[in-house]
């Protein structure tokens, strides 16, 4: 029995197995066959631990089950304390390997969650923001407290802010707006996201303002100009009311003075008729002092105007009478 080697207790003709029977059929002493079947016992035990000690748990289990097989009855509770521990060790040892592949996977998909969130903050704009944001997400909800987190969720802030002064400093309001808009939206309430929002909105505020202040200006320009080149034509009529309206829809102009620069253009019209009266051409007067009245209708030359246009018109119509009399005379 003390010369079997632990592998052949598990062959089918096991030799300790035989040897305990030839000690039965010799009549031996109970003390003998105890004896024997605990050197058994222990073979089949130290045969399991040899399999569990190499982690194959099904051998180990098959070992101490064939020894419950081969010696029923006997050592049952310290077999069946065997079996457990396999069992024990089978689960701890699976648990183990679990852990292990989780943490192996976890170390993969980290690396793989770093290699695209450099990717991704390496051409950073607003259709990615998402992107970036729910891979952040993903890194810490695999890796809590991680110092990666952190340094990455800084540097996607600071990366938002660089690239929306840069735009802004550009003048590139519309892509910096978007690009403020779109990462309030995944990272809402971060102070320096929107400090550069109001940064943003200040110098579009201010743009608009210097905007309006040189189209103010060029609107005055033209004005001036047609007003010291005025030909008193329709074209240049359309194209002044056309200025006033402008000045008046971007409230550059009061009431005050829509109404000044209007009595500066009704003299305009009052000095041409003035001259055309003055050298005889009647005919364009009365539209004329129509046209300039609209301006300023309570002008005190309109009446005096009129008055001129009227004696100059009787004067005319009296000269045409006397040389159609006079034609007549020199006819007879």
């Amino acid at each position: 029995l003390t010369a079997v080697n632990l592998p052949t207790l598990a062959q089918p003709d096991n030799p300790a197995i035989r040897s305990l029977e030839r000690l039965r059929n010799l009549g031996a002493s109970g003390e003998n066959l105890e004896q024997a079947r605990k050197l058994i016992a222990e073979g089949y035990i130290n045969l399991a631990r040899s399999h569990r000690a190499n982690a194959d748990w099904d051998a180990a289990a098959a070992s101490i089950i064939l020894g419950q097989q081969d010696l029923p009855d006997y050592q049952e509770v310290r077999f069946k304390r065997e079996l457990q521990q396999i069992s024990n060790s089978r689960i701890a040892s699976n648990q183990l390997a679990q852990r292990e592949r989780l943490e192996q996977e976890k170390v993969v998909r980290l690396a793989t969650l770093s290699e695209q969130l450099d990717t991704e903050l390496g051409s950073l704009s607003a259709a990615n923001i998402g992107t970036i944001v729910d891979l952040i997400d993903e890194y810490e909800a695999i890796d809590p407290g991680s110092a990666d987190v952190i340094l990455t969720r800084t540097r996607l802030l600071d990366g938002l802010v660089d690239a929306a002064a840069e735009l802004r400093r550009n003048t590139n309001y519309t892509e910096a707006d978007r690009l403020l808009t779109a990462a309030l939206r995944f990272v809402p309430n971060e102070l320096v996201l929107i400090n550069e929002k109001r940064s943003l909105n200040q110098a579009i505020e201010n743009s608009k303002q210097r905007q309006r202040t040189t189209e103010i200006a060029e609107l005055n320009s033209e004005l001036q100009n047609l007003l010291s080149t005025a030909d008193l034509s329709v074209t240049w009529e359309n194209q002044l009311t056309e200025k006033l309206q402008q000045l008046q829809n971007i409230n550059a102009m009061s009431d005050a003075q829509l109404k000044l620069t209007r009595e500066q253009i009704a003299p305009l019209f009052i000095n041409q008729a003035n001259s055309n009266i003055d050298a005889g051409e009647l005919s364009p007067v009365r539209d004329l002092l129509r046209r300039g009245s609209s301006y300023a209708p309570t002008l005190p030359q309109w009446s005096t105007q009129r008055d001129r246009l009227a004696a100059a018109e009787a004067e005319l119509a009296e000269r045409d009478l006397a040389e159609q009399r006079l034609a007549r005379l020199n006819g007879l």
